[in-house]
């Protein structure tokens, strides 16, 4: 079992222009008492984002949650999100 966090609102700010807003967003955490700064720095990361600004996050939720029985095969493959309007 591990633990996860649900971000319902994400919204980052870049140094270099634009932002992002992502809606309902999950990542692993290691534990419960996570702090939200390193719920932010985990969820960056995970997006492998550069160049980030400003972090918020809204509505986080902490629960336990089965870990995918392969969760460590798939490091270091690329990932493609498909992201639709």
């Amino acid at each position: 079992m591990s633990e996860g966090v649900q971000a319902e609102d994400v919204a980052i700010s870049f140094s270099n222009g634009g932002d992002l807003t992502v809606h309902g967003f999950r990542v692993d955490v290691p534990s419960p008492d996570v702090a939200e700064a390193e719920i932010a720095a985990l969820f960056v990361a995970s997006l492998g984002l550069l160049m980030t600004g400003t972090i918020e996050l809204n509505n986080v939720a902490v629960f336990a949650e089965p870990s995918p029985p392969d969760a460590h095969s798939v490091a270091g493959q690329s990932a493609f999100l498909q992201l639709t309007p």
